[in-house]
């Protein structure tokens, strides 16, 4: 079947060697617009295919990454609230003070030998604050997991995950702003 469109009317009439169908089928209208009409339908009903089968992934997934989550999140609290990390950031700031005092005693610091002892001094403050940053984080990812398994569980909309979600990337760009002073620190 050929259609044409009529650029003076704001139809489609079938083209005239349709005419083999019958007398009534060429002379049928069809406004323009039903095909963009027809595109949005089939989109829609495509979305919400796509939706659906998306849902079901993730009913089926989160419950199975939750165990995951609480394993990983878990040792991961545990390496960093550890007396072992605290201990190794401790002695890091005491070598940094021994050495400096060592080596005032051994020679006049320049202004240069100063800024030197207070970026070590600044890194350290950073590497703590950094191990309360990942701290932090890794408690708002538990917290987001465990919130969007609830949710999921109870088929309520994830709305109230949202937060638990952006409190968690909040502490993901704070850790990279100080993960960044880190680094600038060093160039």
């Amino acid at each position: 079947m050929a259609w044409r469109v009529d650029d003076e009317e704001p139809v489609v009439r079938l083209a005239p060697h349709a005419a083999a169908l019958g007398s009534s089928a060429a002379d049928r209208l069809i406004h323009k617009g039903i095909g963009g009409i027809v595109g949005s339908i089939i989109m829609a009903g495509g979305q919400q295919i796509i939706r659906a089968e998306q849902a079901s992934a993730i009913q089926k997934f989160v419950p199975d990454a939750d165990q995951m989550i609480g394993v990983m999140t878990g040792n991961l609290l545990e390496f960093l609230q550890s007396g072992n990390i605290a201990l190794l950031i401790a002695n890091e700031e005491r070598g940094i003070q021994s050495n400096y005092k060592s080596f005032l005693n051994q020679r006049k610091p320049t202004i240069q030998n100063e800024r030197d002892y207070l970026e070590l001094k600044r890194d350290i403050d950073n590497i703590k604050m950094l191990k309360d940053q990942t701290i932090a984080a890794t408690q708002n990812l538990r917290i987001a997991h465990s919130q969007l398994l609830k949710e999921i569980a109870q088929k309520k909309d994830l709305k109230e995950v949202m937060a638990e979600l952006q409190t968690l990337y909040e502490n993901v760009k704070n850790i990279k702003s100080t993960i960044g002073e880190l680094n600038t620190v060093k160039k």
